[in-house]
């Protein structure tokens, strides 16, 4: 894809690029950005003197195809939340990127990818096999440093079942 610049219809004396980078116009160098924990590429521009927090996949799409419809999240269409490029990036709803997520892999159903998950598949697969041979629920519970109720929740089959 060649490289094309589009003025921002908003932060004026910036100009976003077609394949995801942001330059001031009078000095045609592309701004740095920082990653956010989330992952997406963020920067800070000025509009009336005053500082705004952006994302890069927001200008961009503000910049080639227009302003946010309510309701609307900005998808990644190959998961990749650095690639910025116009052609990578879409208004869905939160339901269709959320099944977006599923489909190619970002999200899963499986506990260990719980962002507050303390134990994976295995470790659960010791636990259990620990259950089997009798050793206490405080034990177990020390031993994988977690609470003893998680193993009780475990041993029922109303977690990790």
């Amino acid at each position: 894809m060649t490289r094309t610049w589009k003025q921002h219809p908003i932060f004026t004396r910036y100009e976003v690029s077609n394949d995801g980078l942001i330059r001031v116009k009078k000095s045609q160098r592309p701004l740095k950005h920082r990653i956010s924990p989330q992952g997406y590429c963020r920067l800070s521009l000025r509009l009336n003197k005053k500082q705004h927090h952006k994302s890069i996949h927001s200008l961009v799409l503000e910049t080639y195809i227009g302003e946010r419809p309510d309701g609307l999240q900005i998808n990644h269409i190959d998961g990749n939340k650095q690639n910025n490029s116009v052609d990578n990036l879409e208004y869905v709803t939160q339901s269709e990127n959320l099944k977006h997520a599923f489909r190619i892999g970002l999200r899963s159903l499986k506990r260990e990818n719980h962002n507050r998950a303390k134990l994976d598949e295995l470790a659960v697969i010791c636990i259990k096999d620990c259950i089997n041979k009798g050793v206490s629920n405080k034990s177990i519970a020390s031993l994988f440093g977690v609470d003893a109720s998680l193993i009780s929740h475990i041993k029922r089959g109303t977690k990790w079942a």
